[in-house]
């Protein structure tokens, strides 16, 4: 299925990425990307194809944020252990005591 030229837009700003950054990592020209965006020519099928890979990556991404929170996801990714409150005595952190 072939992507219009706003979703390829709005695919590229969800990405945070410039006409330029989308162009460079699909090896084309800046000036295909607008063309795209602007409906004036239609992605070739290996573009469609990288397109809705990109898609997919994001779609994936945003499913994790909201599977899990972010906080959770560092700490499992930099395998650090989560410490409860009752975990740590008041002793250690004299700013909860108002010193």
């Amino acid at each position: 299925m072939k992507l219009t030229g706003p979703q390829i837009k709005r695919l590229r700003l969800r990405m945070g990425w410039t006409i330029c950054d989308l162009a460079r990592r699909m090896a084309v020209t800046r000036a295909c990307v607008v063309s795209w965006e602007r409906d004036l020519t239609e992605p070739d099928e290996e573009s469609c194809r990288q397109l809705h890979r990109i898609q997919g990556l994001l779609e994936q991404q945003m499913e994790k944020l909201r599977t899990q929170p972010l906080a959770d996801r560092i700490l499992t990714e930099n395998n650090w252990d989560q410490v409860a409150h009752e975990e740590v005595s008041s002793e250690e952190f004299s700013w909860e005591q108002g010193v």
